[in-house]
């Protein structure tokens, strides 16, 4: 699936955001921008496993990066809604939360 903004509308977060801990598959994530979702210090996130990462493009966190990352239950959304951060990207997360 090609990220777009109507599916991306549907996650309850959505943060422009800098990895600051990676950890048993928990991502923590130092939030610059909130699209949706409580407006929190830090959001924390279960990371895509390796076969995710391998089957459908899921997002590959490194620690200092800066992602745009949906979620919903505490799940990064896969298929590139959440990813390094891009122009192309904020584009997207821009029209699916409009302010």
């Amino acid at each position: 699936m090609v990220p777009n903004a109507e599916v991306l509308a549907q996650q309850s977060v959505a943060v422009d955001a800098t990895v600051t801990t990676l950890a048993d598959g928990v991502v923590t994530l130092t939030p610059t921008q909130w699209y949706a979702g409580e407006p929190t210090d830090l959001v924390r996130v279960q990371a895509p496993s390796d076969e995710m990462q391998d089957l459908v493009g899921a997002v590959d966190f490194e620690d200092g990066g800066r992602y745009l990352v949906s979620a919903t239950d505490g799940q990064v959304t896969v298929c590139g809604f959440s990813a390094p951060y891009s122009t192309d990207l904020a584009a997207i997360y821009e029209q699916a939360f409009p302010g």
